[in-house]
């Protein structure tokens, strides 16, 4: 009988843990969140270039004498251009002085610079230093003017911009440059409480997507770090943003570029979670690709990292309307209490109860 009470109130004794343990295990119903958003940027570069000449127009010229007439080339766009150059003259009356240096004349009929022009510089030698008339010039020619003209075409220099003269960075003696490599942005998340912050102003992911041109590539890494004490699921989601104040005309631009000339490739982890229209397909069907709920981009663990990826390709259709043009895209990044352990509390301490009666035996 002794042995029989004794079992009796170790039994009570269990069933009053369990049913404390249970009552604990129900508060973490209320888990926490947190959200974040931010305005992502896609900016258009522009391509522009001026003549640059250096001419003092004489009163008169005679035959035989040489006149100084300088001509370079500025890039005033916010793009890296390739230059090629046209002279229309009277070639049996004038007779121009070029510099074949860094200038090479084409089938074509136009002079091509044999480097890439960045932004805001002027070509390092110019094509033409002066022009003489021709000995042979008669009397005919006496108080006439004459002319050379010049024509100058740019071309962006990141992607194949030389496809559109039909020709090659090979055939131009240039070296064709690298794809553009942004640096990545990191995305912390301090907790519950503090929320996310970013190293980039205004929470820009997309630091590496500006100035962009037609037909070119980019990747943005970003950096999301878990520095809170708890082990987190995140997500992402992409919602509509105000874009600048434009024209009717500039807004339906923005709209294709986001929508139609703009994919992205988002990459969380080493999976695809998302490919499709830059806006994110907001306005597609559930049955399509689209960012308007919350895509899983995994559990991060206190202290630990998480690498996103996006990849970035503009359609190479684009025209000159869309120099300049700036679209924006909000995106949503949500931390949320990582699910707790699936398995349940009775089958836990039922692994563990065998042991505790053959211990009190």
């Amino acid at each position: 009988m002794i042995k029989v009470k004794s079992y009796i109130r170790w039994g009570m004794s269990t069933l009053l843990l369990l049913a404390v343990m249970t009552a604990m295990s129900s508060i973490s119903v209320f888990a926490w969140s947190a959200e974040t958003k931010t305005t992502n940027v896609v900016t258009m570069s522009s391509l522009h270039a001026e003549i640059v000449e250096e001419y003092k127009r004489p009163p008169f010229v005679m035959p035989g004498e040489r006149t100084d007439k300088k001509v370079n080339i500025r890039n005033t766009g916010s793009a890296d251009a390739l230059v090629r150059v046209k002279l229309d003259y009277d070639s049996s009356i004038l007779i121009p002085e070029l510099n074949t240096g860094l200038w090479e004349l084409h089938d074509d009929g136009y002079f091509y610079y044999k480097e890439i022009l960045k932004s805001g510089e002027i070509t390092k030698e110019p094509l033409l230093n002066s022009v003489t008339l021709s000995e042979k010039a008669g009397e005919s020619y006496q108080g006439k003017e004459l002319q050379l003209l010049v024509s100058a075409e740019t071309v962006q220099a990141e992607g194949d911009g030389p496809a559109l003269w039909k020709t090659t960075y090979k055939e131009l003696q240039i070296t064709q440059p690298e794809q553009q490599k942004a640096e990545p942005v990191k995305v912390v998340f301090e907790g519950k409480d503090k929320g996310f912050r970013s190293d980039t102003k205004g929470m820009d992911l997309f630091s590496g997507f500006k100035n962009l041109q037609p037909g070119t590539e980019r990747t943005q890494i970003i950096q999301l770090e878990n520095t809170s004490g708890d082990k987190a699921d995140f997500t992402l989601r992409a919602e509509a943003a105000e874009q600048e104040k434009m024209t009717e005309d500039q807004k339906k631009l923005v709209e294709k570029l986001l929508e139609s000339y703009a994919v992205i490739t988002v990459t969380s982890g080493g999976k695809v979670i998302y490919e499709g229209s830059a806006s994110g397909n907001l306005t597609g069907s559930d049955s399509e690709k689209t960012m308007k709920q919350n895509i899983s981009l995994g559990t991060i663990a206190p202290g630990k990292t998480q690498e996103i990826r996006v990849d970035l390709k503009l359609s190479e259709e684009m025209d000159n309307e869309y120099q300049q043009l700036i679209g924006k895209v909000h995106w949503i990044l949500q931390a949320k209490e990582s699910e707790p352990d699936p398995t349940p509390i009775s089958e836990k301490e039922s692994e563990t109860e065998p042991t505790s009666i053959r211990e009190k035996e």
